[in-house]
């Protein structure tokens, strides 16, 4: 055993719940397969995986254990290209909502609302809680200052924004 996997084994142990235990490990036991290349593309799972990510039905855990199978098959980087416009996330710190973030900042540079460079803040145009499937679709975002923002979101206290 090397030392990267006895991290993987600490990291596993260090983690509480006992289904996101399982799911590292097979995350684990996916990888080890994968550099072995013991691993051929079955289409029919990985669209299930895929309609499994981007359904509303469906709770982290499927998701996680889904995006794990997709990530064996292509890889990250082109799993969150597929998925950008249409998965549906339920954690605002999902690693697919940062990237979102990244991109709505990167593609406006200042607050649309007034042009501020100060304090900026990725704002989903069709709110979050009403439109689940655009929760991550860069065309559903555009930058705020974090006034602009607290504006544009009039039902929440402006302590919510640090303004």
């Amino acid at each position: 055993m090397n030392i990267h996997d006895l991290e993987i084994v600490k990291r596993i142990d260090r983690t509480k719940d006992p289904i996101k235990k399982r799911i590292y490990a097979a995350k684990e036991l996916w990888r080890i397969y994968a550099i072995a290349g013991e691993i051929t593309i079955d289409w029919d799972l990985a669209e299930e995986a895929l309609a499994v990510i981007i359904s509303e039905n469906t709770n982290k855990y499927q998701k996680m254990g889904a995006r794990i199978l997709l990530d064996g098959y292509f890889g990250p980087k082109e799993v969150n290209n597929m998925i950008e416009e249409v998965a549906v996330v339920t954690e605002r710190n999902d690693p697919l909502v940062v990237r979102w973030r990244k991109k709505i900042k990167k593609r406006d540079d200042v607050c649309q609302g007034c042009g501020s460079t100060e304090h900026l803040e990725a704002h989903h145009i069709s709110h979050w809680s009403d439109d689940p499937v655009n929760q991550i679709n860069p065309n559903n975002g555009i930058l705020l200052c974090n006034k602009c923002h607290a504006k544009a979101h009039p039902e929440l206290s402006e302590e919510f924004f640090n303004t």
